[in-house]
Formats: structure tokens, C-alpha cells, sequence
């Protein structure tokens, strides 16, 4: 009976070790996190210096020969940043119901001008690719009645392999018409620029004309389109620092 009891105590001394054991040696789970897209993002007011953010309507690649930030508040204007003329008062008639009858500006991204105005940049001709420009924010200066549009460029780095053809690297973006200035702020290669901010007149407020843009490179054609400067309320600054 002794021996019983003996065997009995064993056994369970010897199943408690052995649970113990296999405790220790079993991976704890660690912490749950909620998946990334369930984490809140916080909307974080403008400090000192910060933006309020202005919603793109809409974004525009553009081909321009002339470098130039352009705030644009007319039809007429945006359709010379595509190259594109349209037929003065007086000038030839267009007939609709033509059937080989073609819009001049049938090619040109609608805008309503009487809501919206557009913001552009052009880095012109370059005689190689690797070139790009995209306005990638634009924001109001609380409180100063002051647009940025930041516009970020690459330029090939010196020594760098790039594809021998012309290019006209333009973005346009498309925001809601708000009375101010607009401000023009260059990041090139992620670094920003140390020329100072393009300003200009903006909302459909009359600005100053443009000063005469730099004639283009030796070997292109003549420019058809006068620059989108100088009409009501549309303004040409040179993205290269000239004609301010």
C-alpha cells in the first residue's frame, strides 16, 4: 500500500516538472497592434509657419517652351501652356456642324475658370531627359492671404546617363480660385532652393506683365505662343531666376 502511495506521489510530482517544463519552453505571444490602416491619423493644426492645405482638383501635364512659374485664370491663357492659339475676334470662322470640323482647343483639359484657377510650372526645352517637375502641395499662410506651391524638379546629377531627346517638363495643378498671393517654392534633387520665392499676384487680381521671356536654344524652332503672361490677372515669372 506504502509502495502504492509512494508511486502514486511520483507520478504526480513528475507531471507537475514536467508541465512546468513545457511552459518555459512555449513562445509567449507578444502585444497586439491593430492593423496600420486602423491607427487614426491625426489632424494636427498649423503651428507658426505652417500651411493650411488647399485640395488639387485636378493635375495636368503641360509642354511649354519657355521656363516659368504661371498662375493661370483664363481659358485663353491655359490653352497657350499646350501650345495651342485660339482664333482672335474677327479672325476665321469655325463652323460646328462641319464634319471635319476640329476645336482648336479639343485637346485642352476643361477648367472652369469662374471657380478654379491653375498653377504651373515649365522648366522649358532640355535637351536630354531626366528632367521632371510636379507641384506636389500648395497651402495658405494663416492669417497672411499668402498661396505656396511647393514644386518639386529632378535635374540629372553630372556624369549621369540620360537619353539624348528633347523634352518640355511642365506640371499644372488645378485649385479653388481664392483671392491672394501666390508663392513659388523650388526643391531641386529634394534639396530646397536658395534663390527666393516667386511671388505673384493671384485670385484674378491684376498683376504687373511679365518681363520678356529669354529667347529659346540655338536650333529649335521660333516660339509660336507668347507667353501665358500678361492677360487679366495672369502673370509669367521665370523659374531660372531672370525677368523678376
Amino acid at each position: 500500500m506504502h509502495r502504492l502511495l509512494l508511486l502514486v506521489f511520483v507520478a504526480v510530482v513528475l507531471a507537475v516538472v514536467l508541465a512546468g517544463c513545457g511552459k518555459t519552453d512555449r513562445p509567449r505571444p507578444g502585444p497586439s497592434y491593430p492593423p496600420p490602416d486602423d491607427y487614426p491619423v491625426p489632424t494636427l493644426p498649423p503651428g507658426p509657419g505652417g500651411l493650411e492645405s488647399i485640395v488639387l482638383e485636378a493635375e495636368h501635364p503641360i509642354k511649354y517652351p519657355q521656363p516659368g512659374c504661371f498662375v493661370v485664370t483664363g481659358h485663353a491663357q491655359w490653352c497657350k501652356l499646350f501650345g495651342v492659339t485660339l482664333p482672335s475676334p474677327g479672325g476665321p470662322v469655325y463652323y460646328a456642324n462641319d464634319p471635319g470640323f476640329r476645336a482648336p482647343d479639343s485637346d485642352v483639359p476643361r477648367v472652369d475658370f469662374t471657380r478654379s484657377l491653375v498653377l504651373a510650372v515649365s522648366l522649358g526645352i532640355k535637351r536630354t531627359g531626366g528632367y521632371s517637375v510636379r507641384i506636389t502641395r500648395v497651402g495658405r499662410i494663416p492669417g497672411q492671404g499668402i498661396i505656396v506651391a511647393r514644386a518639386e524638379i529632378v535635374e540629372p546629377g553630372p556624369g549621369g546617363i540620360v537619353a539624348e531627346v528633347v523634352t518640355m517638363p511642365g506640371h499644372a495643378v488645378v485649385i479653388p480660385r481664392t483671392p491672394g498671393r501666390v508663392q513659388f517654392q523650388k526643391i531641386v534633387n529634394g534639396q530646397s532652393s536658395t534663390e527666393p520665392p516667386f511671388v505673384a499676384g493671384g485670385g484674378g487680381e491684376p498683376g504687373t506683365a511679365p518681363s520678356e521671356p529669354p529667347p529659346l536654344p540655338t536650333g529649335t524652332p521660333p516660339q509660336s505662343p507668347p507667353p501665358p503672361g500678361g492677360g487679366e490677372g495672369d502673370l509669367n515669372f521665370d523659374l531660372g531666376g531672370t525677368g523678376r
